[in-house]
């Protein structure tokens, strides 16, 4: 029996991640390794068909025609983009994470039609597919456009018809003050608040000061 053991020739392991598998074939019999495919794994950078994953890793020395296991890229899992239109901005985000995916950018719009708070559309559209973990931008209804117009004159006006103006200009009623005053109708309006002139938007709030005649000892 010999005193010692002949060990084989040694090689250097190439790089062969991100090459194609016919590539990595030739470059391995180029350094005398053989291979076989170990598994097919999703990969978000890799593209499909190329190798993902090898071992040993390269740089190491071998012995010749060791046999690599490879691991080939099926590329990024694929998710179909859910139909968030109409949903509210909070159920659309949790569907998105649901599906693997992540909100992107959020534009506000103004709507005529659709409330405040729902989505308008998607990018990209619904039934569209896309990586795991890529990013769906959302246009969400802002509702509709707030019109900005002049206070009109309130003055003079009794409480009701003053109440009845304000709802047709779509602004909102607040604090109603009585102030104390004699030779006036009862419930006049005396103030305003914005003043007649002003700009005001829909659904600011007006106050008013109304006549309430002092009692006669």
């Amino acid at each position: 029996m010999p005193w010692f053991v002949k060990r084989g020739k040694e090689v250097e392991v190439p790089e062969v991640v991100g090459k194609t598998l016919q590539e990595a074939e030739r470059i391995l019999s180029e350094s005398k390794l053989s291979y076989h495919v170990e598994s097919r794994i999703y990969d978000p950078l890799i593209p499909e068909g190329f190798i993902a994953r090898q071992i040993p890793v390269p740089g190491i020395r071998v012995k010749e025609w060791k046999r690599m296991s490879l691991v080939i890229s099926s590329g990024p899992q694929l998710v179909k983009v859910p139909d968030l239109a109409g949903a509210r901005l909070e159920q659309a985000e949790r569907l998105v994470n649901l599906t693997g995916l992540k909100i992107g950018q959020v534009l506000w719009i103004y709507s005529d039609t659709i409330p405040q708070g729902d989505v308008v559309a998607s990018h990209p559209t619904s039934g569209e597919q896309l990586g795991l973990g890529r990013q769906i931008d959302l246009i969400v209804s802002k509702g509709r456009a707030k019109v900005r117009f002049s206070m009109p004159s309130l003055l003079g006006l009794s409480i009701g018809e003053a109440k009845m103006l304000i709802e047709t200009k779509a602004l909102v009623l607040g604090e109603v003050k009585a102030i104390d005053t004699e030779g006036v109708e009862e419930d006049v309006v005396l103030l305003q608040g914005p003043q007649p002139g002003e700009f005001v938007e829909e659904g600011d709030t007006v106050e008013l000061g109304i006549s309430s005649p002092s009692e006669k000892p």
